[in-house]
């Protein structure tokens, strides 16, 4: 049997509105650092991270070199 198409829709606002909520419950100056590996997940990094950093996040983690080189400078 043949495996069905899969798709995940992925909404960046979403993850904006979520890192600003997330801030909105620990205390003032607390860091917010976005895991964005493994290419969002195949959702792409670079959108993804653009959407964390948006929402307030300070910073972005990554797993490799690799990674770091595609979202440095953002």
């Amino acid at each position: 049997m043949k495996n069905p198409l899969r798709w995940a829709d992925v909404d960046l606002g979403a993850i904006s509105a979520n890192c600003a909520r997330i801030l909105g419950h620990l205390p003032q100056g607390t860091r917010l650092f976005a895991v964005v590996k493994a290419g969002g997940y195949g959702h792409g990094s670079v959108p993804v991270a653009h959407a964390a950093l948006e929402g307030g996040a300070t910073g972005l983690a990554v797993a490799t070199l690799e990674e770091a080189a595609q979202i440095r400078g953002l």
